[in-house]
């Protein structure tokens, strides 16, 4: 009877844990994985601060209605997601790592230097110039942010976080191809995306 009893109650038991999901980093992420998801959310985080803040000293430039729709929907999303990745701080997560070498955070310091001051007003580039030189600029950053969270969404376990990145990824993607639509309709001749 003990026996039975003791299968009983471990049967229960394994239904009651299979109904809860293990915690998210119960024994299926190692601490180099997981070392490995805080160093690439503290650069997607940095990196979606940095992008949807760079459209704010862009305001002076006159921008078509197209490029202000897309660049618009772009900053929404990228504060959103600002704030999502914000709230991942803890639980094991940390955002707030700076994991590149010095060498390359001055290079990626000079790169934006250069790449803000071709965008100052009255110096910097103007009309379709610089709204090209935008799009191809934001574009690019976009498919950036848009691969680390498919390598995050990748490395994570199942739950919540992995599915953010999901959407995260998703989301990108729709938004750089909105850029590279209008860069095809307004600035090339031939669809710079046709297979």
């Amino acid at each position: 009877m003990g026996r039975l009893m003791a299968a009983g109650v471990w049967m229960l038991a394994t239904a009651i844990v299979s109904l809860h999901p293990a915690p998210l980093w119960a024994d299926t992420v190692d601490e180099a994985t997981r070392e490995m998801l805080s160093a690439g959310y503290s650069l997607l985080y940095a990196d979606v601060s940095g992008l949807q803040k760079a459209h704010a000293g862009l305001i002076l430039k006159q921008e078509s209605d197209t490029t202000e729709a897309v660049v618009g929907d772009m900053v929404s999303y990228l504060k959103v997601l600002e704030g999502e990745l914000r709230g991942l701080a803890g639980a094991g997560i940390r955002i707030d790592l700076n994991p590149l070498p010095e060498a390359e955070r001055r290079t990626q310091a000079l790169a934006a230097r250069d790449r803000i001051l071709s965008f100052a007003p009255v110096i910097g580039r103007a009309g379709e110039d610089f709204e090209r030189t935008l799009l191809l600029t934001l574009a690019a950053g976009l498919n950036q942010l848009r691969h680390m969270a498919l390598v995050l969404e990748g490395a994570e376990a199942p739950g919540e976080r992995k599915q953010l990145m999901d959407r995260a990824a998703t989301r990108l993607q729709d938004l750089q191809s909105g850029m590279e639509k209008v860069l095809n309709e307004r600035f090339y001749t031939v669809n710079a995306n046709a297979s």
